[in-house]
């Protein structure tokens, strides 16, 4: 996996995009080890992506959500 750079022209495409690679990767990682693990840090940045996520095309059960914000 290589680094790309993605420009946006607001938040809400930002979101879009984020959440479109997110589910990309989510389906990469469940065909390639059966199972994908994500950790989400806290405050209200992904959000806008995560509400977008459910659009997408996502093998909710074979992925495992953690919440690593030291705060929660």
């Amino acid at each position: 996996m290589s680094l790309r750079l993605t420009v946006a022209a607001d938040p809400a495409a930002a979101a879009a995009a984020a959440a479109t690679i997110l589910a990309d990767w989510i389906r990469q990682a469940v065909a390639a080890r059966g199972q994908c693990s994500l950790a989400l840090s806290g405050g209200q940045t992904p959000w806008l992506m995560l509400a977008l996520l459910p659009g997408h095309d996502v093998p909710w059960g074979q992925l495992d959500v953690f919440q690593v914000d030291e705060r929660a």
